[in-house]
């Protein structure tokens, strides 16, 4: 009998301590979070294939209503906090332009939070009010602009994009640009293991600085443009750990993308460990467009105008496109490092364009008063041609393994 009393009163507190956890559980799943807003909240749900914009833009809006202020005593710094948007596993379907607040951040769960855009062709997905946010763990398909960060020169701003997909994007997939009147944001960029597939164009930078690293870009025919996938318009463009692959150019004809390149540069560019092109479809790496002898450019030593290319794999230009290279001039960058790296034979490194090799035999760099100011150096490359423009010759250092010709 006593033994029976022991396993019954054991039996029950087993039963009442599952029903306890069971509660506490229960309890914490449908508890409030208030550093997290789930668009499934505002009546999104996954995989309907219905439309969702509604909950999304309500998403935010509750978001913006939960961003506090807080003034630091004695001074007058405001410190901003925000909540972040979740978008749950799944698919959801947007059909217009997305404004997200300022500070307002996006978290997807794991690989597989999928948002399709369905509206109308030239409308972007999401325009956010740029800040200090970060983008993680989405899966962006079509639209145009995809994600789009603007300020009027906000200071302190920084955006970090993290585990994202981007896909069929019809413009960019992301954009850094300023509005109002600003000419540039004071922002820092991070794109960190990110993949871009079959888009248009990829990225357009137009802030202090902007870093892609460890990031898979593969441009396609025919969705890739007769143009640059990255553009540089200002500050200082870093990439690491790059895997840069488009499909082989088809034949001369309709289709034949004569001046699709990777890089467009009005400002300065590292291009570190990065893995460009193959399989004879490689597009020239770098346009540079910045002329650092103008006198309303800065002043060498300021850090524009710079390329520096450095252990990374170039199997750039078909031997019979007419912009075959690695680096076409537009201008003159007050510096090119090329050191370490590997290319198809012949191959030239440096191509100027013609007009820009009429402006320079009329006004050799040599007679320069800024020529001081600018050092080319090519060092331990192999494979790419090192027959460089004897015009440029005032500009290499002395112990470059450079052919002028």
């Amino acid at each position: 009998m006593k033994n029976l009393i022991i396993t019954f009163c054991c039996l029950f507190l087993s039963i009442a301590l599952a029903a306890a956890e069971k509660k506490e559980q229960s309890g914490a799943k449908n508890a409030p979070s208030y550093g997290r807003i789930s668009v499934t909240d505002f009546g999104a749900v996954p995989n309907d294939r219905k439309d969702d914009t509604e909950a999304f833009k309500k998403a935010f809006q509750a978001a913006a209503k939960k961003t506090f202020g807080q003034r630091v005593p004695g001074t007058k710094t405001v410190i901003y906090g925000s909540p972040e948007v979740f978008i749950p596993h799944g698919r959801y379907q947007i059909s217009s332009t997305v404004k997200v607040p300022g500070g307002i951040s996006l978290k997807g769960e794991g690989s597989g939070s999928l948002i399709l855009f369905t509206g109308k062709a030239g409308q972007d997905m999401f325009h956010f009010y740029a800040s200090r946010q970060y983008v993680e763990d989405l899966i962006f398909v079509g639209g145009h602009h995809q994600l789009v960060f603007s300020n009027a020169n906000t200071d302190k701003t920084m955006l970090t994009m993290r585990r994202c997909q981007f896909r069929l994007a019809k413009g960019f997939a992301v954009r850094v640009v300023p509005n109002g009147k600003a000419d540039h944001m004071s922002s820092l960029t991070l794109i960190d293991n990110c993949l871009f597939v079959g888009n248009y164009q990829c990225v357009e930078n137009n802030g202090d600085l902007i870093h892609l690293r460890d990031c898979w870009i593969e441009l396609k025919q025919p969705e890739m443009i007769d143009g640059p996938a990255i553009v540089n318009r200002s500050g200082r463009l870093m990439i690491t750990n790059l895997c840069g692959v488009p499909c082989a150019n088809p034949p001369k004809g309709p289709k034949y993308l004569k001046n699709a390149r990777w890089i467009d540069n009005y400002g300065s560019v590292r291009l570190l460990y990065a893995r460009i092109g193959g399989e004879g479809g490689g597009i020239p790496a770098i346009y540079h467009y910045r002329d650092c002898r103008n006198p309303r450019s800065p002043r060498c030593g300021s850090g524009t105008g710079e390329i520096i290319i450095e252990n990374s794999i170039l199997n750039v230009g078909q031997l019979k496109r007419e912009n075959k290279g690695v680096l076409r001039l537009f201008g003159l960058p007050s510096l090119i490092r090329m050191e370490g790296n590997i290319g198809y034979a012949d191959r030239p490194a440096i191509v100027l364009d013609e007009a820009f090799a009429k402006k320079l035999a009329a006004s050799p760099p040599g007679k320069d008063r800024l020529c001081a100011c600018f050092r080319y150096v090519w060092k331990g490359n192999a494979g790419l041609t090192p027959v460089i423009p004897a015009v440029l010759k005032p500009l290499f250092s002395k112990d470059s393994e450079v052919l002028f010709k």
